[in-house]
């Protein structure tokens, strides 16, 4: 699989998936910060980072390791999924200044959900 790429327009933020080391290794090539992101073989299933590049645009990526998580059922998937889509909206609305608190969550959850269809559909070859 190769890189997949998505930019959130109205955020200003790039999306980085990879699902292989190959591709691990294009993205932490490319990262703003050199020491940013962990290798491939550290941590869990999946990990995702958050920086901004020399532009100021927000750059976000995540690892899921399709070879262990191919192998979970589709909830346990759904679940991963959400929790590093949880991560990335909170990078993004912090870094826009835009409070989550009980009061003012929506903005996190409409990023959530749809960070996680678009990692949904990309892990599933969408």
């Amino acid at each position: 699989m190769t890189v997949r790429t998505r930019t959130l327009d109205v955020f200003g933020v790039d999306l980085h998936l990879a699902t292989d080391v190959r591709d691990w290794g294009k993205i932490r090539r490319a990262w703003p910060e050199k020491d940013g992101l962990v290798e491939w073989g550290i941590g869990s299933l999946a990990t995702t980072g958050a920086c901004p590049n020399d532009n100021g645009v927000m750059q976000i990526a995540f690892r899921f390791d399709m070879a262990r998580v191919g192998l979970m059922p589709d909830a346990e998937l759904v679940s991963l999924v959400a929790h590093e889509a949880f991560h990335a909206a909170l990078s993004i609305t912090e870094h826009h200044g835009i409070p989550t608190t009980v009061e003012h969550d929506e903005t996190t959850a409409y990023l959530v959900g749809w960070i996680s269809a678009w990692i949904w559909h990309a892990l599933h070859g969408g």
